[in-house]
Parts: structure tokens; C-alpha cells; sequence
């Protein structure tokens, strides 16, 4: 039905443009009324037909629909009709075209048209007045009816006319400005005035508002006014510059100097964290001579932001262009007092006491950053800096003596003060200073390593190894230093011995223990102790740490050509970890290596034994069996592996790709179907037996399969569509219909299934019966607009 509507749209069009080409004007009236007769009939019947209630959806895209239509034959009639003279039933049919969409600007104007050529003023006015009521916010209906309205003088209903737009547009500047510039041509200033008044009233935050009432004040000279005016901006926006800047502009203009610094003080009242104001007024303060009032602006700025290093560099600035180097030094320690704890403010005074050459007073200062801030490296750094300039190195050393004391466990502190006493020459001092470093740090390799360093390079060995060995005694878990020690030759054997073995006492499963000892053993040609030493790794060590001493003990059995104690010991680790891959796969690697195949089979069929879900474990086993030609073997194990995982499709494929090799296709037809059989709501199986089929050109079998995946999966459009793709090959066109049918009765709210029907109907120029698929889909769908749609279409 809709899609008739359509068509007769496209026909109307032609058979109007026909009438206008002969100038039949009453004849496209006529026409055109029946149209509009037909339209609404059609609709209506479309209504009842399907049940469609007003206010839904569906009702809603239908009807807009016809309304859309309807002011086409509106147009084409009010055409007609004014070539006809009769101008009072084109205006109601306009009248008409404004209800159905009292939006439309297009409507509107073409009333005004006629209105305007019949001179038809008063109407003409009300016809914009309707706009304005229908179309509160729309300024362009307001500037027609303000038009109109100047053309017949009514220049008090003009300024109404805007009043109301302002009324209904309360923040909006283009309504108050239309007021304002016809108040200005009628002359009527203090109106204008007062209407910028309301929209300051009505919108205190927007500057625009104040500069319109401005430019009016300027322009009948009220200067003073204009100051009054930005006062009342910055009432109501005491932290918005733009209003003080506005003020001072205006002041500058009138020569008023106290009352552009009293603006900037209020600014400076209202905002006292914004260097902004505290910067305009001591920019101007400069421009006039006041460098004083220049000093009490920023000394006011410091006040109101101690720790706001800004305020105090500009104070500093100011002091020392005014000469005043004393006072910028004191406003340097004022700051420090307030912000004990910025680097910044220690650094500005020392810069000014450095051009000022007052060193000790440099040191000073940085005594004073030591006292507040004891963690802070910096200000030990740059004391002992100030210290080493004048070659002062005893209290540059006491220095560091301090950030020590505060800071035990921080390296820095020792390895400046060493550096210091390394160019002094005072080794002894430097000796000491690693000592504490130990005593405070017992855990950290680094300051047995310092003093380390130091003993070794003075040739006393003997203390080195009796360093490492406090270390050892602090660090019994610690490998670095056993490290240090074994790779100290003037130790003995038996005494490096000692140690290593007291480091794997004292760490059983840190394999780097057992490493130093097996170095050792290597070193001294002790092969059997060095199996030992592994084993022992082996039996002492945590799960999660055997593979690798297990790795160990075989290179240390392979080195010494023990076959069977390999094998042993591989087997041992299968038995512990049954489910890992690694020791089967060391296993077997040997195995073929020695040549032993059956033995590499026996241990593969322990792993699938001991993991009957592991494919890795089917692989590699049936790679064996292929590789030992024992093809039916290889089959046979795969169907062992499908009977223990029904769901793995990744068994069913090896299995294929073995048949597929051997040529042999129906057993892998078979294949698939245990898989189907077996997991009937996987659509991969029916894919896979139905590739399997097509390649025999088995297509009847192929489509009895996708029979079966939609039996088992009713829901599922795939299916339908695999079935479909062979139809379609086959050129079998009512079956495809049938399966879409069937498709409908088993998804009935889907509109897919409708949709693939009515295009192969389409495609067969069936378009009754395309029609009556989609009258269906909306008997069990008369809720969902998709099916209304297609119709429509």
C-alpha cells in the first residue's frame, strides 16, 4: 500500500508540471484536491489495517510521511490559485501548510508575500506575530514583524516587538541590541539606556552588555557615567580583569590618576593571590614617577603571598634599582623565614651576596638550608662548594660530618666526603669513613666494596679477605659476597671450601652457591663431587627450583658418560612433575640421541598416560609413530585422544590431516561426524563435513548436514545461510524459498529471515508475494517499525 503512495507521488509531479506547461490552473486545483483526498484515504486504511494506534512510533513516521506530501500539493495549489486571482484561498491554504509544521519558515514568508502584493498590512503583522508565538527564539520572525510594522509607522509597536524578543530571549545580546538601535533612530536615548540596563540586569557576568550602554554614554559625552558603569561591572565581577581594565581605559581617557590607582587597589582588595593587579598598578605607578608606591605595591604583594617567590624578585628588583642592597639582602631573609624549605629563595640571596663578594655570609645562609632542611643534599653541596672556594676543606669535611649524621643510609654523603679526602691524601680518614659506612649500612654491599677498593690498592690482602668476611657474617644470604672472596686467590682451598659450603648451610635452594662450589671442584679436577654437589641441589631445593639443578646434574652425568644415571635422573623428574612437558621432552631428546625409539614411544605414552587432555603430548607422540612408518598406530592414537576430549576440535583436525594424507576422505567424513555427534551446537563440525562432502561433489549429503545443523540449532543464522550458498549454486530456487519459510517459522520476531525471503522474490519479480512476506512479518512484529518500512519502500 505505501509503496503505491510512492509511486503516485512521482506521478502527480508529472501530471502537475503538465498542467502548469499549459496553463490549466483550475485544472491542477481539481487535481490536486483529489490527490489530497486519495493521500489521506490511503493513509487512513494503512492506520486501520495494521492496528497502528495513534501517538506510537509507527504512527508517527507514517503520517510524517503524508504530511510531507500534503505541502507539496499546498505549494502547487496556492500556484494555481494566485494565477487565478483568488488570493483569500491561497492564503488558507498557507494558513493550513503553517499548522501542519509550525516551524517552517518557508511557510510564513510565503503567506507575507501575498499579504505584502494585497497590502495587507495588518495581516501581514499578524502573521508574523503567529511566527513569533510559535517560534519564541527564531530572531529572524521578530525583524519581519519589526519590518512590517515600520512601514506602517508603528514605531512604539517596533520597540515592543523587541521588548517581547528580550522577554523570551532574556540572554540573548542581538534582541537588546535591535531594541536599543531603533530607541536610538526614534531618539529616545534614555530608553536605550535603560534597556542596557535590563540586559546588565539580566546577564551581570557578560562585558558585552556593558560596553553596548558604553558606547551609547560615549556617544551623548556622559564620561561619567561611563566610570559608573564599569563600577557596577566590577560589583558584580570582582575577580574578572576585564571590567577593571575597562575602568582604567576610561579613567586614562578623562586623565583621573588616583582613581586608576584606586581601581587597581580594589582589584588588588578583591584578587590579592593574582599578580595581575599587583603588576598593572606598579606598571603605572612606574610610568608616573611613584617609584615608593611602587615598593609598598609589591611589599603589599609579599603580605598577601609569603610564599609566592614572584612578589619577593620583583620587591628585589625594585630595591636594587633604587640602590637599596641592604634592604633587598633583609627581604631575601624574610622570605627564607616564611618559606624555610625553598631551595629558591636560599639561592636568590646568596646570588646578591655573591655580586656583593660577602662569602662568609654566603656560607651562612647555606647553614641556615642545613638547619631547615637536614635531608636536603643540596644545601650540603653547595656549603662545602662556598667552603672549597676559599680552601677551607676542614669545614668542608665537617660538612659532610653532618649530612652523615642526618642521613646514615644516604651514599651521597660518604662518597663526597671520601672524594674529599681522597685529593687530601688522608687514607687512613677515608678508611675510617667506609668503616662507618659499614657500621651504618650492614646490609649494603656498597661500603664493603668502598673499603674493599681502598685496602686492595694499599696491597693488604689480608684485610680485604677479613672485610668480606664481616660481610659474609652481616649477609649470610647475600651471593656478592662469597663472590668477592672466591675470586680472591690468596685464600686457601680448604678455607674457600668452608665458606661455600656455610653459603649453601645457609641458602639450599640458590643454585649460585652450588655454582661457586662446583667451580671450585672443577678447578681441582673433582668430578664425582662435583655430581654430588648437584644432587645435593636436586634433593634440597624447592619444586619450582629442581629443573634447574636437575639441567646441572645431567651436563655434570653427560660430561662423564653415565647413560643410565641420566636416564635415571630424567625419569625421576617425570615422576615429580608429571604434567610439565620439559622432562619428557629432555627424556626423550636423549633417548634419540642414544637411539633408543621404543624407549622414546614408552615415553610418550607415559605423558598422554599421566595428561589425557594435553595435546602437545598426542603430537609428539604420533610424530614418532609416522616417523617409525606405524601409520594406523598414529590413527588409532588420535581416536584415543578424541574418546578423552569429545570437545577439543583440535583432535578431529589431526586426525584429518593424517586421513587426508592417506587419501582416505570417507573416514574423514566419519570423522566429522562423531564431531557433530558429539558437539551438535559447534557449528565448525557441519562446516567441516560439508567441505569434506562438496569435495567428493557429494551436495545432497552436503545440504542433508546443513539439515542437521539447523535442526540441532534453530536460532542459529548460519546455518540457514550455508544452506542457502549451496541452493544458490545449485540453481534451486523453491527449496530457498522453503528453507527462508522455515527460517521464519522457527525465528518468527526476526526480520532477517523475512528480509532474504522478499529479496529472492524481489530478484524473481514477484512482488506480490514480496509484499505479502512483509504483511506476515508485521502480523508477528506489530510493534517493530522495520517491517511498517519496508512496506513504505
Amino acid at each position: 500500500m505505501n509503496s503505491q503512495l510512492h509511486f503516485n507521488v512521482v506521478r502527480v509531479d508529472k501530471e502537475i508540471q503538465a498542467l502548469k506547461e499549459q496553463m490549466k490552473f483550475q485544472e491542477i486545483l481539481d487535481f490536486c484536491e483529489m490527490t489530497q483526498k486519495m493521500f489521506e484515504e490511503q493513509f487512513n486504511q494503512t492506520i486501520s489495517n495494521y492496528g497502528i494506534k495513534k501517538g506510537t512510533v509507527n504512527y508517527y513516521f507514517i503520517k510524517n510521511e503524508l504530511d510531507k506530501e500534503l505541502k507539496y500539493l499546498i505549494e502547487q495549489q496556492s500556484f494555481a490559485l494566485e494565477k487565478l486571482d483568488k488570493f483569500d484561498q491561497a492564503i488558507d491554504l498557507w494558513d493550513r501548510a503553517i499548522k501542519i509544521d509550525k516551524k517552517n519558515q518557508y511557510n510564513y514568508e510565503q503567506k507575507s508575500i501575498i499579504l505584502e502584493r494585497l497590502g495587507r498590512y495588518d495581516q501581514l503583522i499578524e502573521c508574523w506575530n503567529q511566527a513569533v508565538q510559535f517560534n519564541k527564539n527564531n530572531i529572524h520572525f521578530y525583524h519581519q514583524k519589526a519590518q512590517a510594522l515600520k512601514k506602517m509607522n508603528r514605531h512604539q509597536e517596533v520597540i515592543e516587538c523587541w521588548h517581547q524578543g528580550i522577554i523570551n530571549n532574556i540572554s540573548n545580546l542581538q534582541f537588546y541590541s535591535q531594541k536599543s538601535i531603533d530607541l536610538i533612530k526614534q531618539n529616545r536615548i534614555e530608553e536605550a539606556l535603560c534597556c542596557w540596563d535590563f540586559g546588565i540586569q539580566n546577564n551581570k557576568t557578560d562585558a558585552q552588555y556593558y560596553i553596548q550602554k558604553i558606547l551609547v554614554l560615549e556617544s551623548q559625552g556622559k564620561l561619567q557615567e561611563v566610570i559608573e558603569c564599569w563600577d557596577i561591572g566590577i560589583k558584580f565581577n570582582i575577580h574578572n580583569e576585564l571590567f577593571y581594565c575597562q575602568k582604567v581605559m576610561a579613567l586614562e581617557k578623562q586623565g583621573k590618576i588616583n582613581e586608576i590607582i584606586d581601581c587597581w587597589n580594589l582589584g588588588i582588595q578583591n584578587n590579592k593571590t593574582l599578580s595581575y593587579y599587583y603588576e598593572q598598578l606598579s606598571s603605572f605607578l612606574e610610568k608616573i614617577g611613584k617609584l615608593d608606591e611602587m615598593m609598598n605595591c609589591w611589599n603589599l604583594a609579599i603580605i598577601n603571598n609569603k610564599n609566592n617567590l614572584y612578589f619577593y624578585q620583583q620587591s628585589a628588583q625594585l630595591l636594587l634599582k633604587l640602590g637599596r642592597i641592604q634592604e633587598a639582602i633583609d627581604l631575601w631573609d624574610q622570605g627564607i623565614k616564611s618559606n624555610r624549605n625553598s631551595v629558591e629563595f636560599y639561592q636568590e640571596k646568596v646570588i646578591l651576596l655573591e655580586k656583593q663578594g660577602q662569602y662568609l655570609q654566603i656560607i651562612d645562609c647555606w647553614n641556615q638550608g642545613i638547619e631547615n632542611n637536614k635531608k636536603n643534599q643540596y644545601f650540603y653541596q653547595q656549603k662545602t662548594n662556598a667552603l672549597e672556594k676559599i680552601v677551607d676543606f676542614e669545614s668542608a669535611l665537617r660538612c659532610w660530618d653532618e649530612g652523615i649524621q642526618n642521613n646514615k643510609q644516604k651514599k651521597f654523603y660518604y662518597k663526597q666526603k671520601a672524594n674529599t679526602l681522597h685529593k687530601l691524601g688522608r687514607i687512613d680518614e677515608l678508611l675510617q669513613l667506609w668503616d662507618l659506612g659499614i657500621k651504618n649500612n650492614i646490609y649494603d654491599d656498597y661500603f664493603y666494596r668502598k673499603k674493599a677498593n681502598v685496602l686492595d690498592q694499599l696491597g693488604r690482602s689480608d684485610e680485604v679477605l677479613e672485610c668480606w668476611n664481616i660481610g659474609i657474617d652481616n649477609n649470610k644470604n647475600q651471593v656478592i659476597y662469597y663472590e668477592q672472596l672466591q675470586s680472591k686467590r690468596e685464600m686457601k682451598d680448604q678455607e674457600l671450601m668452608q665458606i661455600l659450603n656455610l653459603g649453601i648451610k645457609n641458602n639450599m635452594s640458590h643454585i649460585i652457591f652450588y655454582q661457586l662450589k662446583v667451580n671450585l671442584l672443577q678447578n681441582q679436577n673433582k668430578q664425582e663431587q662435583v655430581i654430588e654437589c648437584w644432587q645435593q641441589g636436586v634433593n634440597s631445593s624447592h619444586s619450582v627450583f629442581k629443573a634447574e639443578f636437575q639441567f646441572k646434574l645431567i651436563m655434570a652425568l653427560e660430561k662423564q658418560g653415565k647413560i643410565n644415571e641420566i636416564i635415571d635422573c630424567w625419569n625421576l623428574g617425570i615422576q615429580n612433575n608429571k604434567t610439565l612437558s620439559y622432562y619428557y621432552e629432555q627424556l626423550s631428546s636423549f633417548l634419540e640421541k642414544i637411539g633408543k625409539l621404543d624407549e622414546m614411544m614408552n615415553c610418550w605414552n607415559l605423558a598422554i598416560i599421566n595428561n589425557k587432555n594435553n595435546l602437545y603430548f598426542y603430537q609428539q607422540s604420533a610424530q614418532l609413530l609416522l616417523k617409525l612408518g606405524r601409520i594406523q598406530e598414529a590413527i588409532d592414537l588420535w581416536d584415543q585422544g578424541i574418546k578423552s576430549n569429545r570437545n577439543s576440535v583440535e583432535f578431529y583436525q589431526e586426525k584429518v590431516i593424517l586421513l587426508e594424507k592417506q587419501g582416505q576422505y570417507l573416514q574423514i567424513i566419519d570423522c566429522w561426524n562423531q564431531g557433530i555427534e558429539n558437539n551438535k551446537k559447534n557449528q565448525y563440525f557441519y562446516q567441516q563435513k560439508t567441505n569434506a562432502l562438496e569435495k567428493i561433489v557429494d551436495f545432497e549429503s552436503a545440504l542433508r548436514c546443513w539439515d542437521e545443523g539447523i535442526q540441532n540449532n534453530k536460532q542459529k543464522k548460519f546455518y540457514y545461510k550455508q544452506k542457502a550458498n549451496t541452493l544458490h549454486k545449485l540453481g534451486r530456487i523453491d527449496e530457498l524459498l522453503q528453507l527462508w519459510d522455515l527460517g521464519i517459522k522457527n525465528n518468527i520476531y526476526d526480520d532477517y529471515f523475512y528480509r532474504k525471503k522478499a529479496n529472492v522474490l524481489d530478484q524473481l519479480g514477484r512482488s506480490d508475494e514480496v509484499l505479502e512476506c512483509w504483511n506476515i512479518g508485521i502480523d508477528n512484529n506489530k510493534n517493530q517499525v522495520i517491517y511498517y518500512e519496508q512496506l513504505w519502500r
